[in-house]
């Protein structure tokens, strides 16, 4: 796909994007990041870990995903994108990247961690769509 060219997504109708938000008007106020995870099911949780990057890095980059608190799981997330698609395993190749730049013993490249989300921004809508064809009927 020529990388000028993006088709036009509502991300909101696709399945796995429903799911997490779902799941999300079930957060109680003041309940921490991991204690709400904890009690989702595996495909929900992973929706909503995904739902939280996306939104994250569209607005602030991996740097602001990071900064706030919600790379903790990137390699878990990267998994999760893994043979799901083309679109997927770019985003699951990204994702190892980010892992690598924010482990790096001198901080993270905040330059590196740019690129990364320019990067993933070309690609993540056409990812949560492939991801939607992968999420188990029942939770749709």
């Amino acid at each position: 796909m020529d990388q000028n060219f993006r088709l036009l997504i509502d991300v909101h109708e696709l399945p796995v994007v429903r799911l997490a938000l779902r799941a999300l008007r079930g957060k109680t106020r003041g309940e921490g990041l991991e204690e709400f995870l904890a009690r989702l099911n595996e495909d929900t949780r992973l929706a909503v870990m995904a739902w939280w990057m996306d939104d994250q890095v569209k607005s602030g980059g991996f740097a602001q995903w990071h900064a706030n608190g919600y790379s903790r799981h990137t390699s878990l997330l990267a998994a999760y994108y893994v043979g799901k698609g083309l679109f997927c395993d770019r985003v699951a190749n990204i994702l190892r990247r980010v892992h690598w730049n924010l482990q790096d013993e001198d901080g993270p490249d905040s330059s590196g961690l740019l690129a990364l989300s320019q990067e993933y921004f070309l690609i993540s809508d056409e990812a949560f769509v492939e991801l939607s064809r992968h999420l188990p009927q029942a939770n749709q």
